[in-house]
């Protein structure tokens, strides 16, 4: 009887303690951190600033891997047409990696400048197949290959209003020196719309509120072999596609950039690609935490 009496009174120690140990886990689970954004103009991006994403391809099965971008200072970018111009711009690589892969898969070089409001300006494109850093792609708005004038493109406006648009057109010019290109290998179109506000949650920082949605649709056409990747809005294309629509939306939180990407975007052979890139990781100061 003494025996029943100690061990009921053991399982019941035994119990309480259980329970007290499941309080303490609850009470010093801490909640996920909340950054609230304060400001409606992009990050001015230096030398050294680099975002990491967790990028989900969304197949049967599905696959994984990381999406990175950084910036660096270039060297002064030389016009092709004339040698007295030159451009200060910031180098910006972007890599596709699969996951366990430590070589990308896939990059891009572009070189960006950036106004006194926080917009993007692309000026060129680095061709990725050669070591030569004078071998880039430039742009153009005509539909024909220009002679004596390239273009600088509007890639994102800031400061970030609800209800603006942006239209995104230019051409790819591949042997531009002298006075002329050689050719157009093909076609860059995007529409932007700052749709909302919106709060985004399950990146591995927390939750972001008062970030911008901005949606967008395009297309990319080919005219000339090998037209490269060159946006994170257009990863489903591949050398030789001959087309790629793409459409989607991305969410900015100005403090630093773009912190998730919802894309969807076909290719020439009709195959459909879906992926979510989502903010893993950045050396960029974000505000202090809400809570």
């Amino acid at each position: 009887m003494k025996f029943q009496v100690r061990a009921t009174a053991l399982l019941a120690v035994m119990v309480a303690s259980v329970l007290l140990s499941g309080c303490l886990v609850q009470k010093d689970k801490k909640p996920a951190k909340t950054y609230q954004s304060s400001t409606n103009t992009l990050h001015t991006y230096v030398s050294g600033n680099v975002i990491t994403y967790d990028l989900t391809k969304y197949s049967d099965p599905p696959e994984f891997g990381t999406l990175e971008v950084k910036w660096e200072q270039a060297a002064l970018l030389q016009d092709p047409f004339s040698t007295t111009t030159s451009y200060s711009v910031l180098k910006e690589t972007t890599s596709i990696y699969s996951n366990g892969n430590t070589s990308p898969d896939e990059s891009t070089v572009r070189y960006i400048e950036q106004g006194s409001t926080g917009s993007l300006f692309l000026r060129a494109i680095h061709d990725i197949t050669s070591q030569l850093p004078t071998d880039n792609y430039w742009l153009s708005d005509q539909a024909t290959v220009p002679s004596g004038t390239l273009d600088r493109v509007e890639i994102l406006h800031s400061p970030f209003t609800l209800g603006d648009s942006l239209q995104i057109d230019f051409d790819v010019m591949e042997g531009c020196s002298g006075s002329s290109c050689l050719q157009s290998l093909g076609h860059f179109s995007n529409h932007l719309d700052t749709a909302d506000t919106a709060v985004v949650s399950g990146t591995r920082y927390g939750t972001f509120s008062n970030a911008y949605l901005v949606s967008y649709q395009g297309l990319v056409t080919t005219t000339a072999f090998p037209l490269p990747f060159f946006d994170f809005v257009d990863i489903c294309h591949t050398t030789g596609s001959a087309s790629t629509l793409h459409s989607g939306s991305f969410y900015i939180f100005p403090e630093v950039g773009v912190i998730k990407i919802e894309n969807s975007c076909t290719s020439g052979t009709n195959q459909v690609v879906n992926y979510t890139a989502t903010l893993r990781n950045t050396n960029i100061p974000l505000p202090p935490p809400t809570n």
